[in-house]
């Protein structure tokens, strides 16, 4: 039930005022999932932990279902803030940015950027914003420690297939792949600068954009 915001906290609130972001997903009808777009990794196992642990089932690994789950997640932090169950609200806070660090942002913005029509920037930015409000990916001072050697947070830097993100860009078919990769990377780079709360993400596909790029421009 909706909670009636001139009695309930600043958390409260602040938990339900997500929804309408969420809603902005969900209306979308993405079916696209993060095995699509990342393609050498099958996120099934995890994400039906991550539900089984607040009793709810995803239909599917899709962008709109991740995206009710995310809009659950942030109902629930607002009814137990109303409620005052401080520790309900804080797991259903702190599971809801794990779920957009771990399982969303990281592919699900890159393929919107990809489709080009305004529903598809829109759902890419409202995904952007919520990145900001929970900060699931700022860029730290180096990396050591933080990955396994030769690796980034999308893992294994020597993979760049072309029908996936790995190698910086998700490249649709018939597309100047050199070309593709150098707007790809200027995207990066302002993203960087212009969303802190996840500029891990966007400073790691920038540097897998410049890496791969020598590999398609002709030679001279």
């Amino acid at each position: 039930m909706p909670i009636d915001s001139t009695d309930s906290s600043p958390a409260a609130f602040a938990a339900e005022s997500e929804l309408e972001r969420w809603e902005l997903i969900i209306d979308g009808g993405w079916s696209v999932t993060e095995h699509d777009v990342v393609v050498h990794f099958d996120p099934a196992e995890d994400l039906a932990r991550r539900a089984r642990s607040w009793n709810y089932e995803l239909p599917t690994a899709g962008l709109s279902d991740l995206a009710i789950f995310g809009a659950a997640l942030a109902q629930a932090e607002a009814d137990a803030w109303y409620h005052d169950e401080g520790h309900v609200a804080t797991r259903a806070l702190e599971d809801r940015r794990f779920l957009m660090g771990d399982r969303l942002l990281h592919w699900s913005v890159p393929w919107l950027a990809e489709q080009g029509s305004d529903q598809a920037i829109e759902a890419m930015a409202t995904l952007l914003t919520l990145g900001e409000d929970h900060r699931p990916a700022p860029l730290l001072s180096g990396d050591e420690g933080l990955f396994p050697p030769g690796e980034d947070s999308y893992g294994p830097l020597d993979r760049r297939p072309l029908d996936s993100v790995w190698c910086g860009a998700w490249i649709p078919e018939g597309a100047d792949p050199a070309q593709h990769l150098a707007m790809a990377k200027k995207r990066w780079d302002h993203f960087v600068q212009a969303y802190p709360g996840t500029a891990r993400f966007w400073y790691d596909l920038a540097r897998r954009c410049e890496t791969a790029l020598p590999l398609f421009e002709p030679p001279g």
